[in-house]
C-alpha cells in the first residue's frame, strides 16, 4: 500500500440525514399577515366608518333640510290667506269695476300661490290646518273697510289696503327667497315675488281711476 495514498475517512454522522431529517425552508411571512395588515386593517376600518358616517349625516341632513323648508313656508301662506280674504271683501263691496276688477286678480293670483304652498309643504311632510292658516286675519283691516263704507270711500281705502299689504307680502317672500337654501322652495318664492309684483303695479292705475270718478 502507497503510503502516501490517503487514507479514506468515512463522513461524520449518518449518511441517511439528508433523507431522514431535511432541512426545513426558513417560514417566509405572507403579505398582509403581521403588524403591517394590521394597521392596514385599523386604517382600512377608519376610513369605512368615517365614509359611512358621511353618508348618515348627509342624509339626515337632507330630511331635515326639506322639513325646514315645508315650516319656513308656514307664514307665507298664512300672509296668502289673509289677503285672499280680504280681497274676497274687496269683490264684494267695491262699488266700482276697476276696483272690483283688482280684487279679483289678486284673490285669484293669492288663491294660485297658496294652492303651491300647502302642496309643497305636503311634499315635504308638513300639513297646514285651515285654523292655522286664519291666524293672520287682521282685525284693523276689517274695520277699516268698515269705516270707509260708511264714508264712501270703500274703493280708495281698499287699494290703499291692498297697496300696503302686497308690498309687506312681497318682501317677506323677498326675504325668505334670499336665506333659503333650498333650490325647489327659492325657485317657488322667486315666482311669488315676480307675480306680486305685476299685482302691485295694477293699484296706481286702479287709484286713478277712483279718483277720476270721483
Amino acid at each position: 500500500m502507497d503510503p502516501y495514498q490517503q487514507q479514506y475517512q468515512p463522513p461524520v454522522g449518518n449518511s441517511y440525514d439528508f433523507i431522514m431529517n431535511p432541512q426545513k425552508p426558513p417560514k417566509q411571512r405572507k403579505f398582509g399577515i403581521g403588524r403591517n395588515s394590521s394597521l392596514g386593517m385599523l386604517l382600512g376600518l377608519i376610513v369605512g366608518g368615517a365614509v359611512l358616517f358621511m353618508i348618515v349625516v348627509a342624509v339626515v341632513l337632507s330630511m331635515f333640510s326639506s322639513n325646514s323648508a315645508g315650516v319656513s313656508l308656514t307664514g307665507i301662506a298664512q300672509t296668502q290667506n289673509e289677503l285672499i280674504r280680504v280681497a274676497d271683501q274687496g269683490v264684494r263691496g267695491s262699488v266700482r269695476q276697476t276696483t272690483k276688477n283688482l280684487a279679483v286678480t289678486i284673490q285669484y293670483g293669492l288663491t294660485t300661490q297658496q294652492k303651491q304652498t300647502i302642496a309643497y309643504m305636503a311634499r315635504t311632510g308638513v300639513s297646514i290646518a285651515e285654523k292655522e292658516l286664519a291666524l293672520k286675519q287682521n282685525a284693523t283691516t276689517d274695520q277699516r273697510l268698515a269705516s270707509a263704507k260708511t264714508t264712501s270711500t270703500f274703493d280708495s281705502v281698499f287699494a290703499e289696503i291692498m297697496q300696503e299689504q302686497l308690498t309687506a307680502y312681497a318682501d317677506s317672500v323677498r326675504q325668505l327667497h334670499n336665506t333659503t337654501t333650498n333650490k325647489t322652495e327659492k325657485e317657488l318664492l322667486g315666482t311669488y315675488y315676480e307675480q306680486t309684483q305685476l299685482l302691485i303695479s295694477q293699484i296706481p292705475y286702479t287709484q286713478e281711476s277712483i279718483e277720476s270718478e270721483q
